[in-house]
């Protein structure tokens, strides 16, 4: 199953696609004892070398959908060959009391790597120079050090002890802590008000920036019925981003929107749009010159002319809006501005140069003298909720910004 779905994130989060790796630690269990005798120690070795490989170098012989079971599989092999490992040659390195320790506190290595790792990309930065790696692994040293010490093994000595008063504290602090999130999640996550992200505690709506960007779904397959300026969008949820500028702009009541995806622009409910449609609006993340030029070869096809197309730039609001939220008791919070990801201002002036008057530079219009983009609205709004698409105040912000004359004077 974790070789079939597609889907990287549901492949690795969905329990019955991991469910292989608890089963062969169950076989390796089971059956060890009775064949850890027939390994040959120079199985073991291969073993060790060929996870070192994997750790150290990028091995892309191994194609990424099959690169865990193959770590799994020779950890499964290398467990079996622990005892020969452990009185074999190399036994100065298996058997090594430091790297004991460390295999030993290996789960709050495993709890807490993730935890620092993500809180400092959320906060503080995603460029991790050696200095910020070294004080990241000495922090989770740290950290693992002190929970293995006094959590693992103080709750390992008590289990030895006293069973059933382990057993009665842990149900209870499972209760607090379930009832606590599940508290949470009924209040959709929100534990304070965010003025700025339009998030108040009294008033929670789950997912409400995801539910504004998709409200534009309404327009989707939409076949044109009316006298107004028929308006195509071609993109993903970069698309329903530009829908909802134009939704919340003053020309709204003078266009009819439709949108689709470009993938297959020849299939006759698309090509049928295309032949009705005033103007074309490609809008997406990752566009590129191949779309842009099959979408340009349906229009001609259909009878548009080439200043009918308009490719709409993307947007980079930074590496984590929590960058700019971890500042928010700074003095010139509302005014602070961040840097785009590496590269991006490059691709964008690049489609900006390659379109000239086709090209609709969203980053342009926000981007200050220093290179950095606005982060915030004239109105103290965040422009973005996840550094990628609008939240409906920052819909509202360029839609106030665009000059809108330039798609009616052709």
């Amino acid at each position: 199953m974790y070789i079939g779905v597609q889907n990287v994130n549901l492949r690795f989060y969905h329990l019955p696609c991991r469910f292989f790796e608890f089963a062969t630690g169950g076989i390796v269990f089971l059956y060890q004892s009775k064949i850890k005798q027939k390994v040959a120690p120079i199985v073991g070795y291969l073993s060790y070398l060929l996870l070192l490989l994997i750790l150290i170098f990028d091995i892309q012989l191994i194609p990424s959908n099959i690169k865990l079971l193959f770590v799994v599989g020779v950890t499964a092999i290398l467990l079996m060959s622990f005892e020969s490992l452990e009185n074999g040659k190399i036994k100065i390195i298996t058997s090594n009391k430091w790297l004991g320790v460390i295999g030993a506190a290996s789960f709050s290595v495993y709890v807490w790597h993730q935890i620092v790792f993500a809180f400092v990309r959320y906060s503080f930065t995603s460029d991790f120079s050696l200095s910020i790696f070294v004080g990241i692994i000495l922090l989770v040293s740290v950290l693992s050090s002190l929970s293995y010490i006094f959590i693992e093994k103080t709750v390992s000595r008590i289990y030895n002890n006293k069973k059933r008063e382990l057993s009665i504290i842990v149900i209870l602090v499972w209760i607090i802590s379930t009832g606590m999130a599940g508290l949470i999640y009924l209040k959709a996550g929100v534990v304070r008000d965010v003025p700025e992200l339009d998030i108040y505690a009294q008033d929670t709506k789950r997912n409400m920036h995801s539910v504004y960007n998709e409200s534009a779904s309404q327009y989707a397959g939409k076949q044109f019925s009316t006298n107004k300026s028929h308006w195509l969008i071609l993109g993903n949820s970069f698309a329903k981003d530009w829908a909802n500028v134009i939704m919340e702009s003053e020309i709204k009541d003078n266009v009819e929107l439709s949108i689709d995806s470009p993938d297959d622009v020849f299939k006759p409910s698309l090509q049928s749009r295309i032949k009705n449609a005033d103007r074309v609006f490609i809008s997406m993340l990752h566009v590129d010159e191949d779309i842009v030029d099959k979408v340009l070869s349906a229009c001609i096809l259909n009878g548009l002319k080439e200043d009918q197309l308009f490719i709409v730039g993307e947007k980079d609001f930074g590496q984590s809006t929590g960058q700019i939220y971890w500042k928010r008791g700074s003095s010139n919070y509302y005014k602070l501005t961040t840097l785009m990801d590496a590269g991006f201002y490059d691709k964008n002036e690049k489609l900006k140069l390659l379109y000239k008057e086709q090209f609709v530079d969203l980053i342009g219009m926000v981007l200050q003298e220093d290179g950095k983009v606005l982060v915030f609205t004239n109105n103290g709004k965040y422009i973005s909720q996840d550094t990628a698409h609008l939240t409906k105040n920052g819909a509202k912000y360029y839609a106030e910004i665009i000059d809108w004359r330039r798609f009616f004077d052709k």
